[in-house]
């Protein structure tokens, strides 16, 4: 069972990263550039604010996300 941080990390992560694209898309700029420079920020080599719970399954998240883009972007074709 996950611990309290790595949900609140996700929760984080999650709605940070659509503030981020909801601003930029209002910019008129792909809301993905936001998520991608949140990760940036908060992630292991910057501000280090993701927790070692979620770190340790980032390469299923990483994997998740590519089809989530792929998917996304398949539907716009």
């Amino acid at each position: 069972m996950a611990h309290v941080s790595e949900i609140l990390t996700c929760g984080i992560m999650l709605f940070v990263g659509y503030v981020l694209s909801f601003l930029l898309n209002k910019i008129h700029a792909p809301g993905l550039v936001g998520m991608m420079i949140l990760g940036v920020f908060i992630g292991p080599e910057f501000l280090n604010w993701i927790s070692e719970g979620i770190l340790a399954i980032s390469s299923e998240l990483r994997s998740m996300a590519l089809t989530i883009v792929l998917a996304q972007s398949g539907l716009h074709l």
